[in-house]
């Protein structure tokens, strides 16, 4: 394979290793090609990292390689201490984030600042094509950055292609057995939430769901209906939440209820909240509003949110006032 990244660079960017602590350091090539003829890559090497919301442990690093040991070998990816025989599938894979994030936008970038916290220290990568040409930067981290977890699911999906399962929650996390959801579209609030009523079982999941539209501009109330819960529902939502990856979403709250802060009932302000538990107990929250709710996330909560409608369509109906 190739050598190491940082050997790169310190030929591509001489000065590297001599600045001040605390200090930025800029040694980019201003003239690096920002578009390249080929999209097939044969070696790739990364250093970055993300928060890991799935698990819930913070910030984690994403460090692994792929190249050829033998010139008409197979492709061999090094990953967490594992060497392992991948393909051109992987490969495409890993261009397809690239893509996505316009990465051969920092082609030639060596900006960082000396003294940060380690999540915060350089990430870099290298991509060489079969055109001979070479996507390879190296700046400053940021653990938010969509394209280090675009590149951390890659190797998490192959890696459990080879049967390592340890980047994937475990499946009683996954299971949904509880899911709340808030929308506020001005001037409506609806809420679908799980709901506990006499006759439910301590300790169990609740047999019950509810639907509540709220009026701000009325100040009325538009409906409430409790329904039985299908067979299937959690099941289904444990699909959709895996369909729409919604939690990656999670920031850990659920509503906030500081009501001079507090995003509801203010005109024309979005509002996305959620709850989804898994069986083991473990909670993905999350309680976003304004500018703060990505498109991304709209479009998920709002697979769910047909979803549930769906559902609110055909269900046996306990109450409705």
């Amino acid at each position: 394979m190739a050598d190491g990244f940082m050997g790169f660079f310190g030929k591509a960017f001489p000065g590297m290793q001599n600045a001040m602590c605390g200090g930025t350091v800029d040694n980019s090539d201003p003239n690096a090609p920002k578009e390249f003829r080929s999209k097939t890559i044969i070696e790739f090497d990364v250093h970055c990292g993300c928060h890991n919301r799935i698990f819930g442990t913070g910030f984690e690093f994403v460090d692994f390689s792929v190249g050829k040991e033998r010139e008409c070998g197979p492709f061999i990816l090094s990953a967490r201490g594992h060497k392992l025989e991948t393909d051109r599938e992987f490969l495409d894979r890993i261009q397809e984030v690239i893509d996505k994030y316009k990465l051969t936008l920092n082609n030639g970038l060596a900006i960082y600042t000396q003294g940060l916290p380690p999540e915060y220290q350089p990430y870099n990568l290298t991509a060489v094509y079969d055109s001979g040409e070479r996507l390879h930067f190296y700046i400053k981290g940021e653990p938010s950055s969509e394209w280090c977890l675009g590149l951390r699911k890659v190797l998490a999906k192959e890696l459990a292609r080879h049967g390592i399962t340890d980047m994937l929650p475990p499946k009683e996390d996954l299971n949904v057995v509880r899911f709340d959801l808030t929308f506020q579209e001005w001037p409506r609030k609806t809420m679908y939430a799980t709901i506990h009523l006499e006759g439910d079982l301590p300790g169990e999941p609740s047999a019950h769901y509810i639907k509540s539209v709220w009026n701000y501009e009325t100040n009325q109330s538009e409906g409430f209906v409790t329904i039985k819960i299908p067979d299937g529902f959690y099941a289904r939502i444990t699909e959709l939440a895996a369909e729409t990856e919604l939690r990656e979403y999670c920031n850990g709250q659920i509503e906030t209820f500081d009501q001079e802060k507090s995003p509801f009932g203010k005109e024309g302000v979005p509002v996305i909240g959620f709850c989804c538990q898994g069986e083991s107990g473990k909670q993905f929250n999350t309680f976003l509003s304004g500018d703060g709710i990505t498109d991304r996330l709209r479009d998920a909560a709002s697979v769910i949110r047909d979803y549930l409608e769906s559902v609110f369509a055909t269900a046996e109906v306990v109450e409705r006032r």
